[in-house]
């Protein structure tokens, strides 16, 4: 069962927010690898420039 849907169902206060921290440390987690993965693949392409497009408005019909 994911930590959102045990989140749900937690009747206890104190169980509800210690899953919440739960989730929270993983979402921090996760956002920290992929910053890092990102600026491991800016920094071994250098060539690839970032446009500036905001890249939903290029996605607009």
């Amino acid at each position: 069962m994911s930590l959102e849907a045990q989140i749900k169902q937690a009747n206890n206060p104190n169980q509800k927010e210690a899953l919440q921290h739960q989730l929270s440390h993983v979402i921090q987690g996760i956002s920290s690898r992929t910053e890092t993965e990102l600026k491991e693949f800016t920094g071994n392409n250098p060539d690839i420039k970032q446009s500036g497009k905001n890249v939903a408005q290029e996605l607009k019909p």
